[in-house]
Formats: C-alpha cells, structure tokens, sequence
C-alpha cells in the first residue's frame, strides 16, 4: 500500500469519527416586543460538554448590537467546570422605525491568546444565542408564520395547520383561512375554509381545516393559504406528499441465463406519483443460508416521468455461484428516500426465478423442464390423431369390401 492509499484511508477515518461539539449555549434564541426606553438583562450559559480548559471571546452582531451591553467579553472555563452563566443588558431607544423583526446574535468563541493579552481568533468552535426583537407595525399586522400538514392515513384526512402572529399594535377581530391544494401544474384539486378567531395584538392564534385525501394520488402538492383579518390579506404557500415513497417493484426477470455467466435482471418499476423522480437506483442484495452475501447488484441511476413505468437493470456475474435458494432484498432509492422489499432467487442451472414478496410469484419458468404444451404441440397431436383415423377408417372399408 502506497502513502497516498495510507493518507486517503486516514482520511476516511476521520471522516467517520462523530464530531462532539465541545461548546453549548442555553437559550439558543430570546424573543421580545419592543417597548420605548425598556431596560432588560437576558441570562444565559454556557455548556463545557469535553470538559476542557478553554479560552472565550464572547461579541456581538446584528442590527441590534449598538443596544447591548455584555456583561463579560473574555470567558475562561476550567476542565471541572460544567458551564459558565453570563448575561447581556439590552436598552431600547424611544423608537424604532422600522417595524418587524430585528436581531441580534451574542456569538461565544473559542480564542488562543497569545503574547501580550492578544486575542487570536482562528477556525475554533462558536455558538450563538440569538435574541429577536419585534417592532410592531400600525394598526393590525398578521403573519402567518408557517403552513403545516398532518396525513392521517387511517381516517383518509389530511390536517392543515395554520399559525398566525398579529405583529400590529391593534386587536385583529377575526381571521379566517382559505386554504387551496393544487397540484405541480396548478390545477386546484380541492379548496376548503378554516373557521375564525380573533388575534390580539402581539398574540396569537391557529387556524385549520382538512381536506379528503382520498382525492389525491401520490406525489407532490403545493397549499396556498390565504388569511383574510378584518378586510387585510396575507398569504403563504408550502407543499407536501402524499405517499412518501413514489416508486413501486413490479416484477423482477431474467431471460436467456445459464449458470456461471452474467445475469441480466431486468427489474420493472412504476413511478406512481405526479412527479418526475430521478437519479433512482436500485440495490439488490443476496444472501446464503448461512447469512453470507452472495450478490450486492447496484443499478445505473434512472429518471421517471410521472406515471411511467421502466425496467432498471443490474448484472451478477454468476462465476462460482451454486445452484441454490438465496434471500435478501430489493432496495429502491432516489433522493433522501428509501424502500425495501424482501425477496427470494431460485438459481437454477438454466434459470434464474426471482420473487418479490408480497408482490410477484416467481418471474420466470425454467427453460430447461417442460412448463406445459405448447400450441405447436397441440397441433400436431391433433393431425396426428387425424392421420390414424383416416388410416383406420381406409382400413375398415377395404376389409367389408
């Protein structure tokens, strides 16, 4: 083994070892509305999690940093020290005039320090707690501040959740939700309304409706929600699955095989989403009785249009192979996803039977045994059978003659 395979495996080590972050922070975010001239200390501490001796710069950024004061900008934990809790006094002009949300981060920075008290800052570890400031708008501001789904599956339901913040400094009588499920090319596949609540100002309130979700087929669906407050409009837009995993195994079949060559596994697969899928591959892995692999067969990557149906394709070079029974699994993947199917392959001298469980029966009959008669067949055994009773019946006239 050459230096370079040597480095390149270290490297892959060091890739494998799980990194532990040495440092933490407790709250990870403060919030507050803006109130003129308010005064306010905010808490917070530091996690040691090795357990080390370490040195930190601790600083501030954001629009909101000329407000903040630290309480300390040097931090050193000692080994025995499980954290450190420190704290930051923020004060608030008589106005800010420009509304919505203003941050600031307090950033905690592991530092070397060198000669001379000088403070060294490389590529060490840092967390950030942050704190978010809301400046109210006039009069009523709502937000929707997400668009969430839940599919139940059992009830044929999908639940449609909408949070709402009312960022004016007025009361928001009542808000309502129109929430409109669209598919990939805009067309509305169903449209329902939330009931309505009030929001008060720097409140909050949550919406939601359902729809039928035996009305859509698996894929990918936009939702645009439109909440109405007191005659104002805000929107939002998300998407969503239905049926997580688009693509389905079919079948799985060899042709043209004999033991100790190369196998073409022809494995149909339907996408049956409204989506296009791509880059999907297959795995196919094989085991012996006794718990050894006998095949890992990864497929060239693929794309499929929405509703289409396409083999992909893997080879096993059969050399060394017995003639035997083998389980294992077929795997489907594209993207983050991932399916799993068991199967069972029956390798024979002149055939190669695969089953999907739960799916197919055995894909293909051997080549080498009778499967039944063929239509060939059965016509020559009728003109055969023909044949002899003509000459049986030639036979029996001449013999009255």
């Amino acid at each position: 083994m050459n230096i370079c395979k040597i480095i390149n495996l270290i490297v892959m080590i060091l890739l494998l070892i799980p990194i532990v972050q040495s440092l933490g922070v407790t709250p990870g975010r403060t919030t507050m509305y803006f109130e003129p001239n308010l005064k306010e200390e905010v808490k917070f501490t530091v996690l040691n999690n090795e357990h080390k001796d370490v040195e930190l710069a601790v600083y501030v950024r954001g629009t909101l940093a000329e407000y903040i004061e630290l309480s300390d900008q040097k931090v050193e934990l000692k080994s025995d020290e499980d954290s450190e809790e420190l704290s930051y006094k923020i004060e608030f002009p008589n106005e800010m005039e420009e509304p919505g949300l203003h941050v600031a981060e307090i950033v905690i920075r592991e530092v070397t320090i060198g000669e001379g008290e000088n403070i060294m800052i490389g590529a060490m570890q840092a967390v950030i707690t942050q704190l978010h400031v809301y400046v109210p708008y006039p009069g009523k501001y709502i937000v929707i501040t997400r668009v969430d789904m839940v599919e139940r599956k059992e009830n044929n339901e999908i639940l449609f959740f909408v949070p709402l913040i009312n960022f004016g400094e007025e009361d928001v009588n009542s808000a309502k939700a129109t929430i409109t499920v669209m598919d990939m090319y805009d067309n509305v596949i169903d449209e329902v309304e939330t009931g309505e609540k009030p929001v008060p100002a720097k409140g909050r309130a949550e919406l939601s409706a359902s729809i039928d979700s035996s009305r859509l087929s698996a894929g990918v669906y936009k939702v645009i929600v439109s909440v109405n407050y007191d005659g104002l409009i805000t929107t939002a837009e998300n998407a969503f699955y239905t049926d997580d995993f688009l693509l389905i195994p079919l079948d799985i079949s060899v042709s043209d095989f004999t033991l100790g060559d190369i196998a073409k596994f022809n494995i149909l697969v339907e996408n049956i989403g409204n989506v296009e899928v791509k880059d999907a591959f297959s795995l196919m892995l094989l085991d012996s009785e006794d718990g050894e692999s006998i095949a890992n067969l990864k497929s060239a990557e693929t794309d499929f249009q929405p509703l289409e149906k396409k083999e992909i394709v893997s080879y096993w070079d059969t050399t060394g192979v017995d003639a035997d029974e083998y389980e294992g699994k077929l795997i489907l993947k594209y993207e983050d996803r991932t399916d799993e199917r068991m199967i069972r392959t029956l390798v024979g001298e002149n055939s190669i039977e695969t089953e999907i469980i739960g799916v197919t029966g055995y894909a293909i009959r051997d080549v080498g045994a009778p499967t039944g008669t063929s239509p060939m067949a059965i016509v020559i055994i009728i003109l055969v059978l023909m044949n002899f009773g003509w000459f049986a019946f030639y036979f029996m006239s001449k013999r009255k003659k």
